[in-house]
């Protein structure tokens, strides 16, 4: 590679789809994405006819004001059009954030294990980014920790994940305002999966606040990840700095159009947001069936479990033409996403069958 190049990018690769092309169709319970096409479900002819009639040759609106307005209308008219910026999901107002606050050397800061948008949006602005390892064996917030570390190094920002994932921990409000009141950079509530919760959004907290920011998409609850579209929600002054970081035509027009109509339609996703819910609670009972898994109490629309014999179930799911999610820094732990229920009793059998082997083994070693 280049000498010319940063070091941060001298030698990594782009992110890789985790299907391969030989795994294609297969059950994926690894992105914490809906299982349900939404969309699909409810555009009507007309609507559909617009999106094909939007006049491509035009570039997008780069203010994306349709957009914001009918997000406004779908948070019930909390916060006002000039406390939106709208991005290529949250992705890219994670960057974008990071860009605005952070100058070189200037620290960011979220709880272990995080998203991994932070670190890199962090390390593209040229800051630094620290992560503040969980208090227990259940991955829960050290709150005290991260307020002292984040007064000592003097962060600039700080990620709350609220539902955390990827343990669907629910964090209290007044946790949440105990860190951006005993800190004093800017704190970013990433509200991602916050439907799926009993959480109170600080949606309006944070356009009345400074120092605090949400986030906020329709990748999750909307069943829309493939429009990419993510909200920022804060003070004036925040989303006008914020917008001029984001690229001038971010948001496709198709995607302007699509995500402004089903925000429009907010009541549409309810019976989704109850089905994986339920699902969810179903599942989480079922995995808690096999012996020595430990499954963590969630808000989300996915589960995370500590098993004993993760490299086994990881194994067996693939073999099942299931994916699903482990992590190298916690390798006792594997989050599942909540899927139909076809998918959910096929993972389980799949996850039996994982049991059954290791067990087998154990019985030939004795």
């Amino acid at each position: 590679m280049s000498s010319l190049v940063r070091k941060y990018y001298q030698g990594m690769l782009p992110p890789l789809n985790p299907l391969s092309e030989d795994a294609i169709g297969m059950v994926q319970l690894y992105a914490n994405e809906s299982p349900y096409d939404i969309a699909k479900e409810f555009f009507t002819g007309d609507e559909l006819a617009s999106l094909f009639n939007l006049g491509l040759n035009r570039y997008p609106d780069c203010e994306a004001l349709a957009l914001r307005e009918a997000y406004c209308y779908y948070l019930d008219g909390i916060v006002g059009v000039g406390n939106v910026a709208a991005g290529n999901g949250s992705d890219e107002l994670i960057r974008a954030i990071c860009d605005v606050y952070l100058e070189t050397g200037d620290v960011a800061m979220s709880l272990e294990p995080a998203f991994g948008s932070y670190k890199s949006g962090a390390a593209s602005a040229k800051g630094v980014y620290i992560g503040i390892e969980p208090s227990n064996e259940w991955l829960e917030p050290d709150i005290e920790g991260l307020i002292a570390q984040a007064n000592e190094k003097n962060a600039k920002l700080i990620f709350i994940c609220n539902p955390f994932n990827p343990t669907g921990y629910l964090w209290r409000s007044e946790d949440i305002i105990r860190v951006i009141e005993g800190t004093g950079g800017m704190c970013v509530v990433d509200e991602a999966y916050i439907e799926f919760s009993s959480a109170k959004s600080f949606a309006s907290y944070a356009a009345g606040n400074p120092r605090a920011l949400v986030l906020r998409t329709i990748s999750k609850a909307f069943g829309c990840a493939g429009l990419r579209v993510g909200f920022a929600i804060g003070a004036v002054e925040n989303i006008t700095a914020i917008n001029c970081a984001i690229d001038m035509y971010s948001i496709n027009s198709f995607s302007q159009t699509a995500a402004a109509m089903l925000l429009r339609k907010p009541g549409i996703i309810a019976p989704y947001i109850k089905q994986i819910k339920e699902e969810r609670d179903w599942l989480a009972l079922r995995l808690a069936e096999f012996e020595g898994m430990a499954v963590f109490p969630s808000q989300s629309n996915f589960i995370l479990v500590r098993t004993p014999i993760t490299k086994e179930i990881v194994e067996e799911t693939m073999k099942s033409n299931i994916l699903i999610r482990s992590y190298s820094s916690y390798p006792s732990n594997i989050r599942i996403s909540v899927g139909l229920r076809e998918e959910n009793e096929a993972l389980l059998e799949a996850i039996g069958k994982a049991y059954a082997k290791a067990m087998g083994e154990d019985d030939e070693k004795d």
